[in-house]
């Protein structure tokens, strides 16, 4: 049995961002400064797979 594809942005809200944001400021900027500069404004998604290591079409 095949598990269902998983999406390839899922949802951050703005709290968890703001936190992740701190987080940055405190020096543990590894998952925060990710989420942060793959977050989508106008969505409010982040991309589960960063541009760079996404396969060329």
């Amino acid at each position: 049995m095949q598990r269902p594809a998983e999406p390839d942005a899922v949802p951050v809200s703005q709290d968890v961002l703001s936190r992740l944001k701190g987080d940055i400021l405190d020096g543990h900027d590894a998952p925060g400064a990710w989420l942060a500069a793959h977050r989508d404004e106008t969505t409010g998604t982040v991309l589960r797979h960063a541009p760079q290591f996404m396969p060329a079409p």
